[in-house]
């Protein structure tokens, strides 16, 4: 099973009905649970924040005489790191056509990105999604625009905090010629 950081999962047993399961997590103390009429049973992971090992360890029935076996067994849950945005920006200061800069990593290395917008006074920014930012912004006034680029890594369902990057877009400035 994978799971992302913070989540749970169930972890299920099945068997003979009634059956106690002695199981141990991570190789700590043993634990137990009771399959119920008609075998099975499972336990909550609880919230995970690291690979988290279920290991089998016996089973014993509930009548009397109660035998029991040895079991062995295990299953691993891998939890999916919270995928961060990492970037590198060329520069968060632009003149008004020029692109983008924008190079996004993560600490999971398989992560994709996308991203929205919120943009004044500037035209040419879109949502979209990809490792790269790089789009012509231009400046809508003769005043400076700005763009922010709200930016989430994904692995799989895994979603990433919001990362959000500011690009000022400089005006080109105008001269108008006169004669005295």
């Amino acid at each position: 099973a994978t799971i992302c950081n913070g989540s749970s999962t169930n972890i299920s047993f099945s068997g003979n009905p009634n059956t106690i399961v002695t199981y141990s997590v991570n190789g700590g103390a043993n634990q137990t649970t009771t399959l119920d009429n008609f075998g099975a049973g499972s336990v909550s992971t609880g919230n995970l924040t690291t690979n988290t090992t279920y290991q089998l360890v016996s089973v014993s029935s509930s009548g009397i005489p109660s035998c029991s076996q040895t079991q062995s067994g295990s299953v691993t849950v891998n939890v999916i790191p919270v995928p961060l945005v990492n970037s590198i920006v060329s520069s968060s200061t632009i003149c008004s056509g020029q692109p983008t800069g924008i190079s996004l990593s993560s600490n999971v290395a398989t992560a994709t990105f996308n991203w929205t917008i919120t943009q004044s006074g500037v035209i040419g920014a879109s949502a979209g999604n990809s490792n790269t930012i790089s789009q012509n912004l231009t400046a809508t006034t003769s005043t400076i625009g700005f763009v922010t680029y709200s930016i989430t890594a994904n692995e799989g369902a895994c979603q990433g905090p919001v990362t959000p990057i500011t690009i000022t877009v400089n005006p080109i400035p105008v001269v108008a010629p006169s004669t005295v």
